[in-house]
């Protein structure tokens, strides 16, 4: 199941930001920053949606950090449903707005990666930018997706209350998706090399600063702590594809970034 969903996740994202650079080829990184600023507002929706329907009544877990109570369990299978429902709304209605400019649009989408005739894919996916790239995102990688998968169970460890941790996935959210408009803004106005410096550098900072919150013992000040990694997780999101296209252009781009994906 995790495959299917993360195979039909990936061709959907690949193919909205390449449309989406098209449409803005002088501001490639405020396009992909609004385009991965979307993917990662879905919490801000979904986590409530699912909490609610999930464990209405703020169940607590047990000992051992899970939920044991039936009525709450029973439920988990029924929320596929519910999601898939909503989901199939939500890409219904923005299939109906996507669509290829009618004209080629100027811009200087021209790759760091050329020679005279337009690179293959294959000599695209050997060059070192492209090891490189991939190097890279797999070790942000590791940072993002601990603290995006487990900040939750982390905070199951001095907060009880379920209903305030998925509104901290919500606030979280919004952090995310916002912080990925203005990397790219950022982006497109300095460099990728400084952009990413900076979250890194960020990032790393508040990660290794995370066992400080449950000394705190603080709600506010972990959802705080929680909101500030996700404004550099979602520069992450945002400087990869910009880089993608910088360095290799458009042509390629859903193979070459579909490829770089891979290191998740």
């Amino acid at each position: 199941m995790g495959f299917f969903a993360s195979f039909g996740s990936s061709i959907a994202y690949n193919a909205i930001l390449t449309t989406a650079q098209r449409w803005f080829p002088d501001n490639v990184g405020l396009a992909g920053g609004m385009i991965v600023g979307g993917y990662g507002c879905g919490a801000f929706i979904l986590s409530p949606l699912q909490t609610g329907f999930i464990n209405p009544l703020d169940y607590r877990v047990n000992s051992d950090g899970f939920f044991t109570q039936v009525d709450l369990l029973e439920r988990v299978p029924q929320v596929f449903i519910v999601m898939a429902i909503v989901f199939a709304l939500l890409q219904t209605v923005g299939l109906l707005f996507i669509g290829q400019p009618l004209e080629q649009l100027d811009g200087d989408g021209d790759a760091l990666i050329m020679d005279s005739h337009e690179n293959s894919t294959i000599t695209q996916l050997k060059s070192r930018t492209f090891l490189l790239l991939f190097l890279s995102l797999a070790s942000n990688a590791v940072w993002v997706q601990l603290v995006s998968g487990l900040y939750k169970a982390y905070g199951q460890k001095f907060i009880d209350s379920d209903l305030f941790l998925s509104l901290v996935g919500s606030v979280a959210s919004v952090f995310n998706a916002c912080s990925r408009v203005v990397w790219g803004v950022v982006a497109d106005k300095t460099s990728y090399q400084f952009s990413m410096a900076i979250v890194c550098t960020i990032g790393a900072s508040l990660v290794w600063l995370l066992p400080t919150v449950r000394a705190v013992n603080d709600p506010v000040f972990f959802l705080a702590s929680i909101c500030a990694i996700f404004t550099c997780i979602g520069g992450t999101y945002s400087l990869f594809p910009y880089i993608t296209h910088k360095s290799f252009g458009s042509t390629n781009f859903g193979i070459v970034y579909g490829c770089l994906q891979c290191s998740l």
